[in-house]
């Protein structure tokens, strides 16, 4: 545990004495501030009778609404994660760093777990950083700060899932442009398959909502709790941790 701890400080002060992390931090909180206070005028021209007619509360507009901070942390995910992810073994590739890594006395597991983790806690710092914007809403009404939580465990999940997936997709090249690229590439089937919902039937309907993360983040943001999209993000972060160590080990014994 200790050697992941000292892989994880090594990574998260790597990404504060270069511009990179500013730079993706900076992006995050440009577009979830920028694009919550344009939700919260919105929610401001509407009016009191109609929103209690139409039921729209802080909740389900400012929250979980299509303007809502949830939506737009969403966005700032897939902007800003996967560009964060791709240096991270692309970069050891391309300096010959990863050769010291590769004949330390660090395993495998190890080494993914402590760059994960170390990336992972950046994003953590990333959504500690938008608290500010729960004390506006704190200021404007009454929000379900429950609800509240489960969102940001929602989006907190989401956030981990992308991290993993561009951790594996760093780990199978050394150019990080192409990295970002199989990053996205990746991501986008779990992203698109909530768009074929309603052509399929019933039961294909089911099943593809079954694997949508993004259907399990919608209902997250209104404060529902379900276990199984949960299980669903753990596992596809451990499998692409899985496939990056695999593929780690691939080079290590060449």
């Amino acid at each position: 545990m200790r050697t992941v701890l000292a892989i994880m400080r090594r990574e998260i002060q790597g990404y504060f004495v270069s511009p990179l992390a500013y730079v993706f931090l900076t992006v995050f909180l440009f577009v979830v501030g920028v694009g919550f206070f344009y939700g919260l005028q919105r929610y401001a021209m509407i009016g009191a009778a109609f929103s209690e007619q139409a039921n729209i509360t802080l909740r389900t507009y400012l929250v979980a609404g299509r303007y809502g901070i949830v939506g737009w942390m969403n966005i700032a995910i897939l902007l800003s994660l996967p560009g964060l992810s791709m240096r991270l073994f692309s970069e050891e590739r391309k300096v010959g760093t990863i050769e010291l890594l590769f004949t330390s006395p660090i395993t495998t597991a190890q080494l993914v777990a402590g760059k994960y983790l170390g990336t992972l806690a950046v994003y953590a710092l990333m959504l500690c950083l938008t608290t500010p914007l729960v004390a506006v809403l704190a200021w404007k009404g009454r929000p379900e700060y429950g609800a509240l939580a489960v969102a940001y465990l929602g989006v907190f999940f989401f956030g981990a899932t992308v991290l993993a997936i561009g951790l594996f997709a760093s780990a199978l090249t050394e150019s990080q442009f192409v990295a970002l690229v199989v990053a996205y590439a990746i991501l986008l089937p779990f992203l698109l398959v909530q768009l074929l919902l309603g052509f399929t039937g019933p039961a294909m309907d089911l099943a593809l909502t079954n694997l949508s993360v993004t259907v399990g983040l919608d209902r997250m943001s209104l404060g529902l709790l379900d276990s199984h999209y949960l299980v669903l993000d753990a596992s596809i972060v451990f499998s692409s941790l899985f496939l990056c160590s695999r593929v780690l080990d691939s080079g290590r014994w060449r």
